[in-house]
C-alpha cells in the first residue's frame, strides 16, 4: 500500500490530506477550487502522474507508483492558467 501526502499552497484549493491506494493501481485525485485548471507535481521520485492535457477534468489527476509514501504539490490560478 502507498499513501500520498498532498501539499496545498493556495488557500482556495482544497485536497484530501491523505489518499491511500494499492501499489501500481490508478488513483484519482480531484481538487476543489474555483480555479479552472489545477496542476499537480510529484515531490518524490517514483510516482507517475498522468499527463494533465489528456484528462477531461482539468481539476483532477491520476497517479500510480510502487509501494511507498509520496508527496504531491497542487497549484492553480484565478483568471488564467497556472
Amino acid at each position: 500500500m502507498y499513501s500520498l501526502l498532498l501539499l496545498v499552497f493556495f488557500q482556495d484549493l482544497k485536497l484530501p490530506a491523505e489518499i491511500r491506494g494499492e501499489p501500481n493501481q490508478f488513483i484519482t485525485i480531484i481538487a476543489d477550487t474555483p480555479g479552472e485548471i489545477v496542476r499537480f507535481v510529484s515531490v518524490d521520485p517514483g510516482l507517475s502522474i498522468f499527463p494533465a492535457d489528456l484528462l477531461a477534468n482539468k481539476k483532477a489527476t491520476v497517479v500510480t507508483g510502487p509501494a511507498g509514501r509520496y508527496r504531491i504539490i497542487a497549484y492553480t490560478a484565478m483568471g488564467g492558467k497556472p
